[in-house]
């Protein structure tokens, strides 16, 4: 396996502190249209001595990765340089604009909700994913972050009409133009594209908790479909709350109605508060059976009598 200092621009042509400019010899090094954005936490970043595949992993568990796949366009539309122009036509830059991108999504209704979750002003930093690897921007030790943002704001829902379909947006702008211009940082990585993100389930209780329960049951399933339940974890992967205090259940698993956990746990008194979710291995994302990345809501009720 290799770091992620072994690999930042291992696909691009060398640097030196004097940069050449002849690009007739050796390779090409461009951003490619992006086919993923990845929002990663400030102060975050692929660490240069660890593995790059494991810190992926690390990442979205510890939701400090945010993946936004299947990125239909990619525009940069931000503000050119500000150039003074003197009266003998001496020319000089007053100030340099800062880049500011548009990504589409045609995700539907429920991604445009998550993309208002992720909204702010330095909330995150972006990493922009094309379909040769992962642009980032070099850490001082060798890393590679996500290039710093400033604002970042869902567009306008564009619903569909008879001649289109209808479309998600987000913008984002990053304050430090040298990051992208200078710092920058390629991994190489044709399969960051394909990677997945973290999807959401939405927890009920089957019955309201009440004073002597012992066994805690939900229902799971994808907040995107409720039709669809979400199957086949056990009571390892939920964590339930009692008051102020949080304890693993000792006991429950899928049952014959898919979707239902029965979780077992000290007993319940009245106007104790009880809240559940998943859980696991202090994180609140899951690996599901299917290997893919899971996180809920926190379910929460007042124990009645």
């Amino acid at each position: 396996m290799a770091t992620t200092k072994e690999m930042i621009n291992s696909g691009l042509c060398a640097l030196q502190d004097v940069l050449g400019t002849d690009i007739s010899k050796g390779c090409v090094s461009q951003i490619q249209a992006a086919k993923s954005i990845w929002a990663i936490a400030p102060g975050e970043s692929f660490r240069a001595g660890e593995d790059f595949e494991s810190e992926k992993t690390r990442l979205i568990l510890a939701s400090k990765l945010v993946i936004l796949n299947k990125v239909n366009t990619f525009e940069e539309n931000g503000s050119d340089d500000a150039v003074e122009t003197l009266a003998d036509d001496t020319m000089g830059v007053t100030n340099e604009g800062k880049y500011k991108f548009l990504a589409t999504f045609t995700n539907g209704v429920y991604f445009n909700k998550a993309l208002h979750s992720i909204k702010g002003f330095r909330n995150w930093n972006i990493m922009i994913v094309d379909g040769k690897g992962v642009w980032g921007t070099k850490t001082t030790l060798g890393g590679l972050t996500g290039f710093t943002t400033g604002m970042i704001q869902p567009a306008k829902l564009q619903t569909g009409t008879n001649a289109a379909i209808q479309k998600e947006g987000l913008g984002f702008q990053f304050t430090d133009r040298t990051e992208l211009d200078v710092d920058f940082g390629f991994i190489v990585d044709s399969t960051a594209r394909k990677q997945k993100g973290v999807t959401q389930i939405e927890l009920s209780f089957v019955n309201a908790p009440k004073a002597s329960d012992a066994v805690v049951t939900v229902k799971a399933v994808l907040a995107q479909d409720k039709a669809i339940a979400f199957t086949g974890i056990g009571f390892a992967n939920f964590l339930i709350g009692k008051n102020a205090t949080s304890s693993a259940p000792t006991g429950g698993a899928d049952t014959t109605i898919p979707g239902t956990y029965p979780l077992a746990t000290t007993a319940i008194s009245v106007n104790d508060q009880i809240t559940v979710k998943l859980f696991s291995e202090n994180t609140s994302v899951i690996v599901g059976p299917d290997g893919d990345y899971y996180k809920s809501n926190l379910l929460s009720a007042t124990a009645i009598a």
